[in-house]
């Protein structure tokens, strides 16, 4: 299990979700030679998800991870 600090795309407040590691689909990854510090991965995560802030539901997550294991952002999508 993973925990991601996901922003609410409704309210714009962060709230901490646990995913399943094993649950992300790669959807692109783009190699980053400026700062020479390996490729950015975007990922998707499917799943019910809800802001405890302000009940948007979400369909996924998405995962910026840069560099590789370091998650730059995450955000839900309703």
């Amino acid at each position: 299990m993973k925990k991601l600090n996901v922003s609410c795309s409704k309210c714009a407040k962060s709230s901490e979700i646990e995913v399943d590691e094993k649950d992300f689909d790669l959807i692109h990854t783009e190699e980053k030679s400026e700062n020479q510090m390996g490729a950015e991965a975007t990922y998707e995560v499917s799943g019910d998800f809800a802001c405890p802030y302000c009940g948007a539901k979400w369909e996924s997550i998405h995962v910026a991870e840069y560099p590789e294991g370091v998650v730059e952002c995450a955000f839900g999508n309703e």
